[in-house]
C-alpha cells in the first residue's frame, strides 16, 4: 500500500515538472527562432540597403567621370598637346594636373605605343594587371577595363580609352582612368563591420570559406559608359557575432529563469501530489485488488465454456508432475471434434461455438467425477484423470463413452446437429515422465483416431510410436529422394479389354530407397499430401514423363500417357505455369498427355470459378483431363456433368467386387453415364478373366490392372509387344 502510494505520487509529480518544464522549454526554443529570425531579416535588409547605396554610388560617380572622359578623349585640345610638345606643356599638364587632384579618379595620358606622355605618377603603371590592360588596348586598339586589388590592399578600377581622331586611322594614344573604390565606398558611410568587394563579372574569383556567423548578399549591375557598360559583381559582407553572441547570453538567462521556475515548481508539485494521493490511494487499492481478481479469472479460464483454459491446466500438472508421490499415475486424453469446419460453413461460427459448448458439457458429465478437463484451443480438449488404480477398468470404460452425439444447437432457427469427436489418451509415468512427452504420446494417438475414421479412442502404445518415427524417418529420405531425382514413374498400359492392344500408359509414381526397400506409393504419396511435399513429386514426375514421352511414342504410336495430379498443384495455379513453361520450349510436349484428378477431392466444389478456369486452360493447351478412381464422391453423379472431363476411370474398389450384384449394378450404371456423356470408360484394377468378360458385357471396352500387366520402368516397357495376352492365373 505504502510502496503503490509512493508511486503515485512520484508520478504526479513528475507529471507536473514535466508538463511545466516541456511548455517553459518549448516557449524559450520559440523565442530563440523569433529572435534569430528577426536578427536574420533586419541583417539581410540591412545588407540589401548598403548593397543598394554602393551600387548607386559607383554607377553614378563611375559613369559620370566615364562622360567627363569621353568628351576629353574627344577635345581637339587633346589631339593636339599629343602631336605637339609644346601644346602639351601648355594645356594639357595644367588640365591634366587639375582633373588628378580628385581623390576619387585619376587620369593618365598614354602614346600609342602605350607609354605616359606626362610624368605625373598619378597611376601605378608597374601593376600587372594595368600592363596587361595596356597592352590589350595597343594591340587591338579598344577599350577594356579591369579591378586590381594593390599591395596595400587598394582596390582599383582601371579603364583605358582610345584616342582617336577622325582625321587619322589609328589612335594617337590612349587614356588610362583609375577609380579607387575603396574611397568611393568609404564615402557613403557603412556601418561598422559591413565591407564591400567588387569584380568584373568576366573575372570572378573563388570566394573564400565563410564562418557561420557571416552574412553577405551578392548581385550583379551595370555601369554605363559611351563607349563600353561595364558589367561589375558585387558582394557585401557583414558579421552577426555581437547580435548572436547577445541572443546566446539572453538565451542563457532564460534558461536559469526557467530553471529556476522549474526548482520552485518541484516543492510545489511535492506538496499537491501528496494531498492528491492521500485522496485516491483507497479508490485505487480497491479498483487494484478487483482488477487482479479479474484478470486471474481471465487468465485461467475459457471465456467461451467457462471451463479452465490451457494455463491453467498446466499450473495444474506441473506440480503433480515435478513431484510426484510413489504410486501417482494418471491419464491425458486428447479430445478433438471431429467435423467442426464443416459445421461453421455450414451453419455459422456461433453455432460451431456453440457445438464446442456442449462438447464440453459431454465430457463433463461422461467422464468420472474428479477429471480435470480444460479447453486447450479451438475445438481441442484435454482431459486429466487422476490416480488410476485398476486401468483396464478405465479403458474399457472410456471405449464405451459415447463418441457420436446429437446436439440442439439452433440459434437463429431450431435445429438438431449431429457430431462426433475422437480421442487419444497416455499414460503417466508409463508412457511418459514429463508433460511434454505426455502431451507428445496422447497427440499422437489422437492423430492414429482421427486417421482410423474418426469418432474413436485410440490409446498411445509403442506401435504408435514407431509408426510416427517410421513417418519422420520416410519424410526426412523422401526429401532427399526428390532431390536426389530418386522419385520416378513406372508405367502401367492400358489395353482394349476384347483384344489386348495398348492404347496408352499410366504414370505411377514410384520409390526404392538404399535403407527401407521398394516403398509403398500408398505410404509415402500421403506423407507427401501431409508434408506440402507433393508438388514437388508431381512436378518430378511430370518432367519425367516429358523426358520419356518421345521414346515410348515412338514405340506405340498415339499412345496416351495418363499422370496423377494432386489438387495442391491447383492452388496457386501451378499447374498452368508448369505447363505453359513446357510449352515454350517445344509446342507439341504435350500432345498425349492425360491429367487424371481424383475425382473424389475435384468434385467437392464444382462451381469454384478458378478450378474451371484452370481447367479450360489446360484444355486450351492441348491436355486431356480424365476423372480418377470414380464412384468413392458422395454426390458423383450429380456433379459429373459440371466440369469438362473427357475419361472417365472406374475405381478399383468396383471392379474387384464386379461379381457382387449390387457392385455389378453399380459398374454399369457408371459405365451407362459415361456413355450418355460421350465419355471415354476406363476400368482398373482388372486381376481376372472374369471381371474382364463382366467389363465387356457391360460395355466398358478399356482397362488395366495385372491381368495384363504391372506398371513396369522405361525399358521394360519399350520390350512390350503392342497386343499384350491375359495373364494365365493359378
Amino acid at each position: 500500500m505504502q510502496t503503490t502510494s509512493n508511486s503515485l505520487q512520484s508520478k504526479i509529480e513528475k507529471k507536473l515538472i514535466s508538463i511545466v518544464s516541456w511548455s517553459f522549454s518549448l516557449m524559450t526554443l520559440a523565442v530563440l527562432i523569433i529572435a534569430v529570425l528577426s536578427l536574420y531579416i533586419y541583417l539581410v535588409s540591412k545588407l540589401e540597403h548598403a548593397q543598394e547605396l554602393v551600387m548607386t554610388k559607383v554607377s553614378t560617380e563611375v559613369s559620370g567621370t566615364l562622360r567627363d572622359i569621353n568628351a576629353l578623349a574627344g577635345s581637339p585640345l587633346l589631339w593636339v598637346a599629343l602631336t605637339d610638345a609644346s601644346a602639351r606643356e601648355v594645356y594639357l599638364e595644367p588640365l591634366l594636373q587639375k582633373i588628378n587632384q580628385s581623390a576619387m579618379h585619376k587620369i593618365e595620358l598614354l602614346d600609342d605605343r602605350g607609354r605616359p606622355v606626362i610624368d605625373s605618377d598619378a597611376v601605378d603603371m608597374n601593376a600587372p594587371q594595368v600592363q596587361q590592360l595596356i597592352t590589350h588596348a595597343v594591340q587591338t586598339k579598344q577599350s577594356k577595363y579591369v579591378i586590381e586589388t594593390m599591395q596595400d590592399g587598394q582596390s582599383l578600377l582601371f579603364k583605358t580609352l582610345a584616342v582617336n581622331p577622325p582625321f587619322v586611322d589609328t589612335p594617337l594614344g590612349f587614356l588610362l582612368v583609375s577609380f579607387d573604390l575603396n574611397k568611393l565606398i568609404n564615402t557613403i558611410g557603412l556601418p561598422k563591420g559591413t565591407t564591400v568587394e567588387l569584380e568584373t563579372r568576366n573575372n570572378l574569383s573563388v570566394s573564400p570559406k565563410q564562418d557561420v556567423w557571416i552574412q553577405q548578399t551578392k548581385a550583379n549591375f551595370l555601369v554605363s559608359g559611351q563607349d563600353q557598360t561595364l558589367a561589375l559583381h558585387i558582394t557585401v559582407r557583414h558579421s552577426a557575432l555581437n547580435a548572436l553572441l547577445v541572443i546566446t547570453f539572453c538565451f542563457v538567462l532564460m534558461l536559469l529563469v526557467v530553471a529556476l521556475l522549474i526548482y520552485s515548481l518541484k516543492k510545489w508539485s511535492l506538496g499537491f501530489a501528496r494531498t492528491t494521493t492521500a485522496r485516491l490511494n483507497p479508490l485505487f487499492e480497491r479498483a487494484r485488488k478487483k482488477t487482479e481478481r479479474k484478470l486471474r479469472e481471465l487468465s485461467y479460464k475459457d471465456q467461451l465454456t467457462g471451463m479452465p483454459n490451457y494455463r491453467a491446466f498446466v499450473d495444474h500438472i506441473s506440480p503433480l508432475l515435478a513431484h510426484p508421490d510413489k504410486d501417482f499415475s494418471c491419464a491425458l486424453i486428447f479430445v478433438d471434434l471431429d467435423n467442426l469446419k464443416m459445421i461453421n460453413d455450414k451453419y455459422g461460427h456461433e453455432e460451431g461455438d456453440l457445438v464446442i459448448t456442449k462438447l464440453s458439457e459431454h465430457l463433463t458429465q461422461s467422464l468420472p467425477a474428479d477429471t480435470f478437463i480444460c479447453r486447450r484451443s479451438g475445438d481441442e480438449f484435454i482431459a486429466l484423470i487422476h490416480n488410476i488404480q485398476q486401468l483396464p477398468n478405465l479403458v474399457r470404460k472410456l471405449r464405451q463413452l459415447a463418441h457420436t452425439f446429437t446436439l440442439d444447437a439452433g440459434i437463429s432457427e431450431p435445429r438438431l446437429i449431429h457430431t462426433s469427436f475422437s480421442a487419444g489418451a497416455a499414460i503417466y509415468p508409463d508412457d511418459a515422465q514429463e508433460l511434454n512427452g505426455l502431451l507428445t504420446a496422447a497427440d499422437m494417438a489422437l492423430r492414429v483416431a482421427k486417421e482410423a475414421g474418426r469418432a474413436q479412442f485410440v490409446w498411445y502404445s509403442k506401435n504408435i510410436q514407431a509408426r510416427a518415427q517410421r513417418l519422420n524417418t520416410i519424410h526426412e529420405k523422401l526429401t532427399h529422394a526428390l532431390e536426389k531425382g530418386l522419385i520416378v514413374p513406372h508405367y502401367q498400359p492400358c489395353v482394349e479389354l476384347a483384344t489386348g492392344r495398348i492404347v496408352g500408359f499410366e504414370a505411377l509414381a514410384r520409390w526404392t530407397d538404399a535403407e527401407l526397400g521398394i516403398m509403398s506409393p500408398g505410404e509415402f504419396i500421403a506423407i507427401a499430401e501431409q508434408t506440402h511435399l507433393i508438388n514437388l513429386v508431381t512436378v518430378a514426375i511430370l518432367n519425367k514423363v516429358m523426358a520419356d514421352k518421345p521414346f515410348i511414342h515412338a514405340h506405340f504410336n498415339g499412345a496416351a500417357i495418363a499422370v496423377n495430379i494432386s489438387p495442391h498443384f491447383f492452388v496457386k495455379q501451378e499447374i498452368t505455369t508448369f505447363f505453359a513453361n513446357h510449352l515454350e520450349r517445344d509446342v507439341d510436349c504435350l500432345d498425349g498427355i492425360v491429367l487424371e484428378l481424383t475425382e473424389s477431392e475435384f468434385l467437392q466444389n464444382p462451381q469454384s470459378i478458378q478450378l474451371h478456369l484452370q481447367l479450360q486452360t489446360l484444355i486450351g493447351m492441348g491436355l486431356k483431363l480424365a476423372i480418377d478412381d470414380f464412384g468413392k464422391g458422395y454426390s458423383s453423379l450429380s456433379r459429373l456433368g459440371s466440369l469438362p472431363f473427357r475419361k472417365l476411370k472406374i475405381d478399383r474398389d468396383f471392379v474387384r467386387d464386379i461379381e457382387d450384384h449390387t457392385n455389378q449394378k453399380i459398374v454399369k450404371s457408371i459405365i451407362a453415364l459415361g456413355v450418355s456423356l460421350s465419355l471415354e470408360i476406363i476400368a482398373e484394377g482388372v486381376e481376372t478373366a472374369l471381371q474382364r468378360e463382366a467389363l465387356i458385357h457391360n460395355g466398358c471396352h478399356l482397362g488395366q490392372g495385372y491381368l495384363f500387366s504391372k506398371a513396369l520402368p522405361l525399358v521394360d516397357i519399350l520390350k512390350l509387344d503392342h497386343i499384350l495376352e491375359p495373364r494365365t492365373q493359378d
